[in-house]
């Protein structure tokens, strides 16, 4: 491509590209500090790589919840003999100004389609899941206020 690659490293990096054939740079370190190593190769600017860190490692544990409860919840409503046509889930969430920065409220939006499927059902469903069923919301501290919304478009 035409690029020194000794004075023009980043420009090199861009065009060549790095795929990990692993998850970890190495086994032993965090999360976060796998993701501070990529985002040193991608030359994220220092004062941006702690924000960026945290808002990806943010990103993926709202996606752990959400997975745990569509599972949970899915499952309680083909129990119910719904037929699932539409199921996702988004979830939001303040955190704490101060570190660890951990999280003081979540709020679900569950968007639910489905033959069978009424309010009452979905309603029952989710809250089966919350109360009962989901490990990843009982393994969160207790004072986290969870709220949710439904849609049954």
């Amino acid at each position: 491509a035409g690029f020194d690659v000794r004075k023009q490293v980043a420009k090199v990096r861009r065009v060549i590209g790095y795929v990990p054939q692993m998850i970890s740079a190495d086994g032993t370190l965090t999360g976060y500090e796998n993701l501070l190593i990529f985002a040193k190769l991608y030359d994220i600017p220092r004062r941006e790589r702690a924000v960026r860190i945290a808002d990806a490692l943010t990103l993926m544990a709202n996606r752990q919840v959400t997975g745990k409860v569509v599972l949970e919840v899915g499952g309680i409503l083909q129990k119910m003999q719904v037929i699932l046509q539409e199921f996702r889930v988004e979830v939001t969430g303040r955190r704490a100004p101060e570190h660890p920065k951990r999280y003081l409220t979540l709020h679900f939006v569950y968007r639910i389609r489905g033959e069978g499927l009424d309010e009452s059902k979905a309603r029952r469903a989710i809250d089966l899941s919350h109360q009962k069923y989901c490990s990843v919301l009982h393994s969160l501290n207790s004072d986290i206020a969870i709220t949710y919304d439904l849609d049954l478009g």
